[in-house]
């Protein structure tokens, strides 16, 4: 049984997560921050793509939450190419927790220089990248039964394409950024509408001005 996944989304009013220059700093306000750091608590492992972690550098680790560091949830990065920094936050462990990388198994026997804390996994690859069912059956071994996913446009859609996700915590704040902006999604491809993606609305929530819509995704 695959893991539950789900994804965390923060961006304008009109689907955008960063400028055309790449800001994103802060779209939404310190309140709905807040609610992430509380989120990712309810996870045992937070995945991102290689893309986040070259722009932002993030720690993707709890702030401002009770929470010991030895139990911090594991840092997973989809690398295809090995391309994580050594000395990047995201495996750094000071933090707490440990750091999973799945890469390209074609590149097995690469060298590297990361801390006894950094878990490398080579996975094979199918039509979207990296094969997220194959990572997944992996951290289902180690027993991470709870993903949030909290990446770029690209990854996600990837995960979405698949069915691959179970609920989407959105984060609106009242900005317009423009059809200029990074979109929150990829293209996904679709020529009909029955095959978009069907939201169904658990709850919606306000925080200062922002708003946080929790969904399920229809299957």
């Amino acid at each position: 049984m695959r893991p539950k996944i789900f994804l965390k989304l923060a961006t304008s009013i009109d689907g955008k997560i960063a400028l055309k220059n790449g800001e994103s700093k802060w779209i939404t306000n310190e309140k709905s921050r807040g609610e992430v750091q509380r989120l990712r608590a309810v996870a045992n492992g937070i995945i991102c793509g290689i893309g986040t972690v070259l722009k932002d550098n993030p720690n993707l680790n709890l702030r401002g939450v009770d929470y010991p560091p030895s139990q911090m949830p594991a840092r997973i990065i989809f690398d295809s190419n090995l391309k994580t920094p050594a000395d990047y936050n995201i495996v750094n462990d000071a933090i707490g927790g440990k750091s999973i990388i799945f890469f390209d198994k074609a590149l097995q026997g690469t060298k590297t220089k990361f801390g006894d804390n950094v878990h490398l996994y080579g996975i094979g690859r199918d039509e979207y990248g990296l094969s997220i069912p194959q990572a997944l059956e992996i951290l289902s071994d180690l027993g991470l039964n709870t993903l949030m996913l909290e990446t770029g446009g690209k990854l996600a859609a990837s995960f979405l394409k698949q069915g691959l996700i179970d609920e989407i915590f959105w984060f609106l704040a009242p900005k317009i950024i423009g059809g200029d902006g990074v979109d929150v999604f990829a293209n996904l491809g679709f020529e009909t509408l029955e095959q978009v993606i069907k939201l169904a609305q658990i709850k919606q929530i306000k925080l200062d001005g922002d708003m946080l819509r929790h969904f399920e995704v229809k299957k």
